[in-house]
């Protein structure tokens, strides 16, 4: 927070710079603030793709489906990313067939999907298995997202689908082999 606060300090009217401070504070449990500050954004800069990106990040965290669907589209469509855009469509109809279970599984099948087209990467496709439950499946996807050297891997200690993870020696590997410490597994 201290390295955001000086890069505001130095440019205040980045709009970049204050979504990530936003979704910081998201990470350090301060959401009401992050999705407030996210939400001003949006309705300021409506063509910047991070506001509705880190909104749906924090309402799929939180449960709020509806609101992550409607977010999740909004960046895509900004981005004009084509694979994210066919992920959110299949999670829509998961969401409607099979409510939250059904949206997760429909849109881990459409993420696998385009993953295999190199559209997606392997990261986001470990996430949504962490939040399945799929243990084997998240650590295989977070070992290939190493593999291929993904920017996300920087959030592998915070991102909260992991947090069941951090027992799984597979995991902490991955950690360690970042050069990061490996958090305290839930409960400790």
């Amino acid at each position: 927070m201290a390295e955001k606060g000086k890069a505001q300090a130095l440019n205040p009217e980045s709009r970049a710079i204050i979504a990530n401070k936003a979704l910081i504070l998201f990470y350090t449990g301060r959401v009401d603030d992050a999705v407030m500050i996210l939400q001003q954004l949006a309705k300021a800069e409506p063509n910047l793709r991070s506001p509705p990106e880190y909104l749906a990040t924090i309402y799929l965290d939180q449960g709020r489906f509806t609101d992550f669907l409607r977010e999740y589209r909004r960046a895509a469509e900004i981005a004009n990313n084509s694979a994210r855009l066919a992920i959110a469509e299949a999670a829509e109809k998961g969401l409607r067939e099979g409510g939250a279970e059904g949206l997760l599984s429909a849109m881990y099948a459409e993420q696998i999907r385009q993953y295999e087209r190199n559209l997606e990467p392997a990261y986001k496709v470990a996430c949504t298995a962490a939040m399945l439950g799929r243990d084997d499946e998240a650590i295989r996807y977070l070992e290939e997202a190493m593999r291929r050297k993904e920017d996300d891997m920087m959030g592998i200690r915070i991102e909260p689908p992991f947090k069941g993870l951090r027992s799984d020696a597979r995991y902490r590997a991955i950690v360690e082999h970042l050069g990061f410490r490996p958090a305290p597994p839930v409960g400790a």
